[in-house]
């Protein structure tokens, strides 16, 4: 609302005003040394440094004003001069609204909507009746501004006080400081989340990069089979963000770059060996046998002794086999390594034909000697029995 301001027209308000402006307001108080000290209109001295600061040190404003009313008015930033009783009490006497000014530590009133904190101290609020600075700021020594917080910088005893500003942050140890795998950026106000090639102390620091470690270099480096440096042909986009796999037919620099255990770096392609074919994943190479698809005669001889790629009279790849004339011998579960031998199963079958014929002439041999020899035993008891019965 509109109060009447003091020399107001009004006769009465006049009078008021010279009686007003008569009274001394403090008559013990000292002069002030004009060489380093200014005189407020109430007589309080203060530090001439302290005038023009946007602060009321006076009490009265006089020390924020070209033209400050006399004592114990308060001087209004448009020259008008109010009755003390007005300042801060929620309504805006001056018009200007001078006489309601905020500082950090001001009182306030959550219920008005005249002269809010943040109106004269931005990044403030009003909190249990007193002006504070919102969380993620703090106050200046005279408390007309609230300064952002800092990584590193002002005292904080909260998460709010960093998160709300600083991303990525946290109050550790009453300082804000960054989470595990992001860094401060150069004016403290940021933090910058950690990328393949940044600079790190531990493999902790590279937390927010995946399937990285803090390498020999102290830098984020992908781990091995993994890279950050150059596109997969397999991801349509890139991230140095990320360690992506370096799969079967990716582009690598060297062996180690590819994932696949046995992987080789062939032509600045990750491809597997002689005599192994990529699973679907792209991601394992597999030992070939007996029976798995090939092109080339190498792509079974390499893993498989004298093996050959066998085609169909369709034309096309084929499947890895034995050449005439010999047999494999058994795949492990492990598809350990397997052997093409000579097939001898002829000479085997007459071995066997030679065997039984042997075995079966020993025994007409033995029947017609054991034959034999009983036909000779009865003829020996008749020649005895004979020769007894006639002597």
């Amino acid at each position: 609302m509109n109060r009447p301001v003091a020399a107001a027209s009004c006769p009465f308000a006049f009078f008021a005003f010279l009686f007003l402006s008569s009274i001394d307001a403090d008559p013990e108080t000292r002069v002030c040394n004009a060489t380093h000290e200014y005189a407020c209109s109430n007589r309080k001295c203060i530090s001439r440094a302290l005038t023009n600061n946007s602060v009321n040190d006076c009490d009265d404003n006089s020390d924020e004003v070209v033209n400050p009313c006399r004592s114990p008015l308060y001087s209004c930033w448009n020259d008008r001069c109010i009755m003390m009783a007005w300042v801060l009490d929620g309504n805006n006497d001056c018009i200007d609204g001078s006489d309601e000014v905020k500082l950090i530590g001001s009182p306030c009133h959550m219920i008005k909507n005249c002269c809010r904190c943040h109106d004269y101290v931005p990044h403030s609020e009003c909190h249990n009746g007193l002006c504070r600075c919102s969380h993620g700021y703090f106050r200046n020594d005279l408390g007309t501004k609230c300064h952002q917080r800092l990584v590193g910088g002002a005292v904080c005893e909260k998460e709010e006080d960093c998160r709300i500003t600083i991303e990525n942050s946290s109050c550790v140890a009453n300082q804000c400081r960054c989470d595990a795998g992001f860094y401060s950026s150069d004016d403290r106000s940021r933090c910058i989340r950690r990328t393949v090639g940044d600079v790190c102390n531990s493999t902790a620091d590279c937390v927010t990069v995946e399937k990285s470690h803090c390498g020999a270099n102290a830098t984020c480096d992908c781990i091995a089979g993994h890279t950050g440096s150059f596109s997969s042909s397999s991801s349509s986009s890139f991230s140095s963000s990320s360690c992506v796999p370096v799969l079967i037919d990716d582009t690598c620099r060297a062996d180690g770059d590819c994932l696949a255990p046995s992987g080789v770096c062939r032509d600045r392609r990750c491809a597997c060996p002689a005599g192994y074919y990529a699973t679907a994943s792209r991601d394992v190479c597999v030992r070939r046998l007996l029976g798995d698809a090939c092109v080339t005669d190498d792509d079974c001889s390499s893993v498989i002794d004298d093996g050959v790629c066998a085609r169909g009279g369709g034309g096309g790849g084929g499947r890895c086999a034995c050449p005439n004339g010999r047999l494999a011998t058994a795949a492990t579960r492990d598809r350990s390594r397997q052997t093409c031998v000579a097939d001898n199963s002829g000479r085997d079958i007459a071995v066997v034909a030679t065997g039984i014929f042997v075995i079966s002439c020993l025994v007409v041999f033995d029947v017609f000697v054991i034959v034999w020899m009983f036909r000779n035993f009865v003829d020996r008891s008749k020649t005895r029995r004979l020769n007894i019965f006639n002597p």
